[in-house]
């Protein structure tokens, strides 16, 4: 299992023998202080490979100009629900350079989440997905095609779904396509490749025809169905599984 870790306690050198070996331990650490950058970042040195790093390699601050408060404040407004041009106005930062911020974030967000995740196991499932529109800017028109979806003037609309634990209210899967099923099928590549490899936990959903289709893509079987109303179609059910319809009720 992934252990986290702060920079020092490990050379991030990956051709080094001692790559990724903690210091808790060991009588002769290989990773000693190496003095500070000229704005005090502090430096460390591997004795092994004989590379220096600091502490901020690795991280979102590696080389930026910009003190790291400036750029935690923005990311924390941003995820207030402040837009990026109103925040490039206020803070006076450029916003491809608050864009590739949020990027990055993203990108280290999703390793982190992706670590502590790994083994998670959801008791209670709630699958729920929503329209979203994408502004995309240069061309006027965008035909419909079967991989670029639906278009109209500069505006893509695209599906996102969104699988939460219903006891912790945790969101632990997220997928986001051009229909239902393809943004489900992420969500579920997503939970085989953590807690649940064999099969998806038990779910409840508003029923929508994709669902099936994407358990059926990731795992080659559902659940049967129990519910009021017309079934949606099942192609094969796996005896131990569970599928929980809108209205509460439970099948085996």
């Amino acid at each position: 299992m992934e252990q986290f870790a702060k920079i020092g306690d490990f050379c991030p050198n990956e051709a080094c023998p001692d790559y990724a070996k903690l210091q808790d331990g060991q009588r002769q650490p290989n990773i000693i202080k190496s003095g500070k950058t000229k704005k005090g970042v502090q430096r460390y040195q591997c004795k092994t490979c004989k590379k220096t790093f600091t502490e901020t390699t690795g991280t979102l601050f590696f080389r930026k100009r910009t003190p790291e408060h400036e750029i935690l404040e923005t990311l924390a407004l941003l995820a207030e629900g402040n837009r990026i041009s109103s925040l490039s106005r206020v803070k006076g930062f450029k916003e491809d350079t608050i864009l590739a911020w949020l990027r990055e974030a993203a990108q280290h967000g999703e390793v982190v989440e992706e670590a502590l995740m790994a083994e998670f196991e959801v008791k209670r499932g709630q699958l729920d997905a929503l329209w979203a529109y994408v502004r995309n800017k240069g061309e006027k028109n965008y035909p419909e095609t079967d991989e670029s979806g639906q278009f109209w003037s500069k505006m893509r609309r695209s599906r996102r779904a969104t699988m939460l634990d219903m006891d912790s209210r945790l969101r632990v899967a997220r997928g986001i396509a051009k229909n239902e099923t393809l943004a489900s099928i992420e969500v579920f590549k997503t939970l085989k490749r953590r807690g649940h490899p064999d099969g998806p936990p038990p779910t409840i959903s508003d029923g929508w025809g994709g669902i099936d289709d994407a358990m059926i893509e990731v795992y080659g079987v559902v659940p049967e169905y129990s519910g009021r109303g017309r079934p949606p179609t099942r192609k094969k059910a796996c005896q131990g599984w569970h599928f929980q319809s809108a209205n509460g009720q439970t099948a085996r």
